[in-house]
């Protein structure tokens, strides 16, 4: 929900104040990653904050997570964005507001808001837009472009809590592109055994394999190698 100038700083002091006037316990930090738990958004054009705490409140949340970001330049001194969310039997419920400012002038900074799994598929998103859906990019320098675009590369190191998160973003995009890999190893096979008999190669080595993948764009991980090279080496022996 976007909001006209009228100061996120001045909701945060209500959505407080009503905080401790229900007896509801805050925590204010930043939602990390909801894992295996599931994700639920309040609607987007509600702007009352006031029933989504009603509902932690009277749903028995241990607490409610008050999360908010600054904005810089003319509006250093104003919040841009609060969120709020509560987790009860697995599952994540939140609730955001932005300031119009943020959302005109902060666009880059909308990730934040976002959860870790949410920011690990902008990333994919970003390499098969970057790079095309048939390459496989190294992942260093996927997620290093993604964070440049976002003006974020080059300020983690200042930063010690974007830092962890950056890193466990990065986690969570690694296992997807294994898992990915693992898909694309049996769709490989017949191409390989292809490339080695037009190269009158008996069998596929590491180095050999590693020039099939340049030349096809492609950067599997180890394990993903591995298994297509023994798939490979077996299927010409045969």
């Amino acid at each position: 929900m976007t909001i006209s100038n009228m100061g996120i700083n001045d909701i945060y002091e209500e959505i407080s104040t009503y905080a401790v006037t229900l007896d509801l316990k805050t925590f204010v930090g930043a939602r990390v990653s909801e894992g295996s738990a599931i994700l639920f958004r309040w609607d987007e054009r509600s702007d009352d904050w006031k029933a989504f705490i009603d509902v932690a409140r009277e749903a028995g949340a241990p607490c409610l997570v008050i999360s908010t970001a600054w904005g810089s330049g003319s509006h250093s001194q104003d919040l841009g964005f609060i969120e709020l969310s509560w987790a009860k039997d697995g599952a994540v419920y939140s609730y955001v507001k932005t300031a119009d400012w943020w959302s005109r002038k902060e666009s880059k900074g909308a990730w934040i808001t976002k959860s870790d799994e949410e920011v690990a598929e902008d990333i994919l998103k970003f390499a098969a837009n970057t790079y095309g859906r048939d390459k496989t990019p190294p992942l260093d320098e996927v997620a290093y472009e993604f964070w440049k675009s976002l003006g974020v590369a080059g300020t983690f190191s200042e930063n010690p809590e974007l830092k962890m998160r950056m890193m466990r973003i990065y986690k969570i995009v690694e296992e997807k592109m294994l898992r990915k890999d693992e898909e694309l190893v049996p769709k490989l096979v017949d191409d390989v055994i292809g490339w080695c008999r037009l190269k009158q190669l008996r069998r596929v080595t590491q180095v050999s394999l590693d020039s099939y993948l340049t030349g096809k764009g492609l950067n599997l991980s180890k394990a993903a190698k591995d298994d297509l090279r023994n798939q490979v080496n077996f299927r010409l022996s045969a």
